[in-house]
């Protein structure tokens, strides 16, 4: 009953490593360095250091491969994006010595494209943003015509907020989306698609997210939590959550993933128009990084995965709790505090959460050792904010 955990670097990776571990199973975890939170975790019995995905991808995919066979892993799950669509194109041959929950790479691949995810919901009367895909200046020009700003421009490939822009004006547009479209060209993985960024009228409203696992395209459990907090503070990843009852959400996110055939867990990304429609905004295929909020709401996601890769199959679980909220302090609370306009008061709310039980990733009593990680991280972040040079910079932007 042996797991292997990748992206040992990040804080999901550490919760789904916990949630296992604390049923009872032996798990291995990998990471791209020595200093992984979770390689300290009392529940990582043993780690690897494998090449980084997207500078060596088929170097990673070697060592994945030795991991499994050497060994006899049992079950393997991916974390990150870049993990995830490499072993997604190597599943079959993986197969062979484990097993991996998955989706085909030809699902994933349709999933992980925000493009097609837009298509897909309006053709299934999902709410959804307007959205373009230029394939020239031309094309860009005469669809911005379409939109108010500011516009939103991402890449159609890939998670990480660095793949999102915005642009208050045609020129800025215009400028962004020769960025994204040259840097495109140099990445052949399929992690990240810069090119052809898509164009997507920006929504003003709260992010919801319905964070589910299916069985070849049937569901059998969804949470949906809304982002109180996020790094960065404009809008990105949770640093608080709190679980919500959205059911027309549930409902919107079910049919569209149904629609894909989907086959193992993600999260679907849904934001309110000015109006207070939730439209969906993409689909990340993979553990999402606030994977340990639904955990605390009584949704074992990891478990669940596991059951689903041994047995075949796992038994539907759609009730959690309610209004649940979950934080991670330090170091993402502590940055987005640093970088809001309202310090103190995002501190405050990271101080409610001690009034709920199992309501942060501090298992001081139960797991320690990868605070002393995070505490590090922090640390880093402090020194690098109040630096010299940093502060120097600021004073010459006041300046200009």
């Amino acid at each position: 009953m042996t797991v292997l955990i990748t992206d040992a670097e990040y804080k999901n990776a550490l919760a789904i490593t916990r949630a296992l571990g604390r049923k009872g199973l032996t798990v291995y975890t990998a990471g791209k360095k020595n200093t992984a939170q979770t390689f300290y975790s009392k529940y990582s019995e043993k780690h690897f250091v494998y090449s980084h995905p997207q500078r060596k991808p088929e170097q990673f995919k070697k060592e994945i491969l030795a991991i499994v066979k050497r060994n006899e892993i049992e079950v393997l799950m991916p974390v990150g994006i870049g993990p995830c669509t490499l072993i997604s194109q190597e599943k079959e041959k993986l197969e062979k010595f484990t097993k991996v929950p998955l989706a085909t790479y030809d699902v994933f691949q349709r999933v992980h494209n925000k493009e097609e995810v837009n298509r897909m919901a309006v053709k299934n009367n999902i709410p959804a943003p307007l959205t373009i895909a230029p394939k020239n200046i031309q094309e860009l020009k005469k669809g911005l015509k379409k939109f108010q700003f500011p516009v939103v421009i991402k890449a159609r490939k890939g998670s990480s907020t660095r793949q999102v822009r915005y642009a208050k004006s045609k020129d800025e547009a215009l400028t962004i989306w020769k960025e994204f479209t040259k840097q495109g060209k140099d990445d052949k993985t399929g992690i990240i698609d810069r090119s052809q960024p898509l164009i997507q009228e920006y929504l003003p409203g709260e992010i919801i997210d319905v964070v589910f696992i299916f069985n070849k395209g049937e569901p059998r459990g969804v949470v949906s939590q809304r982002r109180e907090l996020t790094f960065p503070v404009s809008g990105g990843s949770g640093a608080l959550n709190r679980t919500v009852f959205e059911p027309k959400v549930i409902q919107n996110a079910i049919k569209l993933l149904k629609a894909f055939k989907w086959h193992g867990v993600g999260m679907a990304e849904f934001k309110r128009d000015k109006n207070g429609v939730a439209k969906i905004i993409e689909v990340n295929p993979k553990f999402w990084g606030t994977t340990e909020c639904a955990i605390s709401a009584g949704m074992n996601f990891p478990h669940m995965l596991y059951e689903l890769a041994v047995n075949g199959d796992t038994k539907p679980h759609f009730r959690f709790l309610n209004n649940k909220p979950f934080g991670w302090p330090i170091p993402m609370g502590m940055n987005t505090a640093l970088n809001s306009k309202y310090p103190l008061k995002v501190l405050f709310k990271y101080l409610r959460l001690l009034g709920y039980a199992y309501s942060t990733d501090i298992a001081l009593l139960d797991d320690p050792k990868p605070f002393a990680i995070q505490l590090q991280n922090m640390s880093k972040i402090i020194l690098q904010k109040f630096s010299p040079k940093n502060f120097l910079r600021k004073l010459k932007g006041k300046n200009t």
